[in-house]
């Protein structure tokens, strides 16, 4: 499920004209993670939903804005990665149950 377009990521972080290869990867690598992390932790919400889209693309600028783990401390960058880290332990941990 696709929540956010090229178009709206590349307007939503300030760029209106398509940007140069590197920044569209890093783009859209932080899209993609940025809707794994809203499934994560909504679950499989209506993509059509303004409120859906809203998340996804703060989501998307905290992530394309704080490229790195570690750095400065900030306490919304270690509420994200913990959330993250959180998410990921779990989705793992309910895999190898299944399988």
């Amino acid at each position: 499920m696709t929540i956010i377009t090229d178009q709206e990521a590349w307007e939503y972080l300030g760029f209106f004209d398509e940007p140069d290869e590197v920044t569209l990867r890093q783009i859209q690598r932080a899209a993609k993670t940025a809707e794994s992390y809203l499934r994560g932790a909504v679950g499989d919400a209506d993509k059509d939903d303004s409120r859906t889209k809203e998340l996804a693309l703060m989501a998307l600028g905290f992530i394309y804005d704080t490229r790195t783990i570690e750095g400065k401390g900030s306490g919304a960058v270690n509420a994200m990665k913990q959330s993250l880290l959180a998410q990921l332990r779990y989705e793992t941990e309910a895999a190898h149950e299944d399988g």
